[in-house]
């Protein structure tokens, strides 16, 4: 149980994504203030492994899930957060998996609030939301982009608004229960991939032209990796907004299609939980590039969990 008598500065968002639970703790001063970040933490939970053939959640992933809330709980509990001030999205896998109750009632019964399934619009929004919050948009449309463990969220937005978006069943977890590959995949198994990316995302490809966008910036833990391996492998040094040249882009794609999973894991910069899932992740982000021509790629370091405080901030 939450007081509602506790710390009114201070924010917890968990983000229960397909692959990943992220927690963020974080203190506010005054509405036009930045986020200042106490604990940004994710847990590689693999809610999703399995569920989008199956449709149900594995029991494994279920318990798995309930570790990650209940350490969740207890950090959050040490930072005095208001009850007020907790706000828990569910995103694809919980959006379709038939037995998902259990875990909902489990994580309810721990922090005394509702969870939210929330939808991919909603998504798209918070993704929005959360990098305007971290990048300075300008009237020029730009394409955003997260690409989630179940689902891709494409926005094409500026910095008032909205104009289209779109959640797509794209996400790498999907995709690698979807298509079978050989260790490192072949060519014809990427372009299997390819191919049906530009055929679900066919009407946002043709929005992306018809705004002739030419920036993206991506988030969420793909593009983290991103800047990471370009970090630590490549030794590049990123400003503010963290834009990636487009030849450091092209080396780190070139390695990672054609490595094998135990090179992946020998990548400096990819996090272990990430490896199984970069060749689709990239697959995914690197046809829509090509698709948008896409000339500039910002990695932003804000995502969804992000835009869960910022609507907290503002009474949403």
């Amino acid at each position: 149980m939450y007081l509602s008598a506790m710390n009114r500065n201070i924010y917890a968002a968990i983000d229960l994504g397909t692959n990943t639970f992220q927690l963020l703790i974080a203190s506010v001063e005054g509405q036009s203030s930045g986020l200042t970040v106490l604990v940004m933490e994710e847990r590689p939970v693999r809610l999703g492994l399995g569920s989008f053939v199956a449709g149900m959640l594995s029991e494994e992933s279920i318990i798995r899930a309930k570790e990650a809330i209940e350490d969740f709980s207890e950090q959050i509990r040490s930072y005095n957060v208001s009850n007020d001030n907790i706000r828990i999205a569910g995103t694809a896998a919980m959006r379709r998996a038939h037995n998902v109750s259990d875990l909902t009632r489990f994580i309810e019964s721990v922090f005394d609030k509702p969870v939210e399934i929330i939808s991919g619009e909603k998504e798209a929004e918070l993704v929005w939301k959360s990098i305007r919050g971290e990048i300075a948009l300008e009237e020029e449309p730009v394409l955003l982009m997260d690409i989630g463990g179940g689902s891709v969220e494409l926005i094409i937005a500026n910095a008032s608004e909205i104009f289209c978006s779109r959640s797509y069943p794209l996400g790498a977890s999907r995709i690698n229960e979807e298509f079978e590959r050989h260790d490192p995949p072949m060519a014809e198994e990427y372009e299997a991939i390819r191919h049906h990316v530009r055929h679900v995302c066919a009407e946002m490809l043709r929005m992306a032209m018809k705004y002739e966008v030419s920036t993206l910036i991506g988030a969420s833990g793909s593009f983290d990796s991103l800047r990471d391996i370009a970090s630590e492998w490549l030794g590049y040094g990123f400003g503010n907004p963290a834009v990636i040249a487009q030849s450091a882009y092209t080396d780190i794609a070139k390695r990672i299609f054609g490595a094998s999973t135990a090179e992946l894991h020998q990548l400096p910069g990819l996090i272990t939980h990430r490896v199984d899932m970069i060749h689709s992740s990239l697959t995914v982000l690197d046809e829509i590039k090509i698709q948008c021509r896409i000339t500039k790629l910002i990695l932003a370091r804000h995502s969804l969990i992000e835009g869960l405080v910022y609507e907290m901030m503002n009474g949403v």
